[in-house]
């Protein structure tokens, strides 16, 4: 959803991305275990970038990333180093991050054995301007 929001910027994929967020955090604060705390913490960070507050962003997925590598779940930081190279590329104009997080997902991904992801991603690598 939030993918959507940030690609259309239509009202209707925010608003249900919005929501979605609200129930995630009621879940995650009422079962008080952190092995979840970084699911709220990345749509955290999306909905930062939706608000166009993007130091925030920025922040929330750098935690998300942290908080996902130590608790060892390969899959979840691939992804969250995926989003937040589309977010940098997207929104920030950054190639070169882009490319860097987006190298990031990559490496999360083969360990995980996720070899057609791995693929699929190497051809969203961006060639800088120039080469």
């Amino acid at each position: 959803l939030y993918a959507m929001a940030l690609r259309t910027r239509k009202k209707k994929y925010k608003k249900e991305a919005k929501r979605v967020r609200r129930t995630l955090t009621k879940w995650v604060l009422a079962i008080e275990n952190p092995e979840f705390n970084y699911f709220k913490t990345v749509l955290d960070a999306e909905q930062f970038a939706v608000e166009k507050k993007y130091d925030e962003a920025e922040k929330h997925y750098d935690e998300a990333i942290k908080l996902a590598t130590f608790r060892g779940h390969l899959h979840h930081t691939g992804l969250f180093h995926e989003r937040y190279s589309e977010y940098l590329l997207r929104e920030r104009s950054n190639r070169r991050k882009s490319n860097e997080q987006l190298k990031e997902a990559i490496d999360f991904y083969k360990e995980w054995g996720a070899d057609g992801k791995v693929k699929a991603l190497e051809s969203k690598l961006v060639v800088p301007d120039g080469q």
